[in-house]
């Protein structure tokens, strides 16, 4: 039996969502972002790719749904560890950038992109 892991999911999305937004707001290129794996990924779909962002979120709920279904608090775990991830960093790009919090967060393209997550 799954419990309920929507409220972790929906945590995760939405820092995800800042996480990239500023992130494509930071970088030109791929130098520095310090995930490997994303780096490879980008120098493969491109940075602003919206096939890579979905993707990521899709196979990172699957599993973390998948997990749940027989071990409830490790799929909790997996979701919440992605979610403070992408919480960090937005943070730190925040930052870096001495950007306004709430200039990225109430910017028309960002409103957009999690108008397109709720659709």
């Amino acid at each position: 039996m799954v419990r309920n892991i929507h409220i972790p999911l929906f945590l995760y999305i939405i820092t995800f969502t800042a996480d990239s937004l500023i992130t494509s707001h930071g970088i030109s290129n791929g130098g520095a972002e310090g995930n490997l794996i994303v780096i490879w990924l980008w120098s493969i779909f491109g940075v602003d790719s919206f096939l890579l962002k979905f993707i990521y979120v899709a196979i990172v709920i699957a599993i973390s749904y998948g997990i749940s279904r027989k071990y409830y608090w490790l799929g909790l775990w997996i979701i919440y560890s992605f979610a403070f991830g992408h919480a960090l960093g937005f943070f730190t790009w925040v930052t870096s950038l001495y950007l306004n919090t709430f200039e990225i967060i109430l910017s028309p393209m960002t409103l957009s992109f999690i108008w397109v997550w709720i659709i």
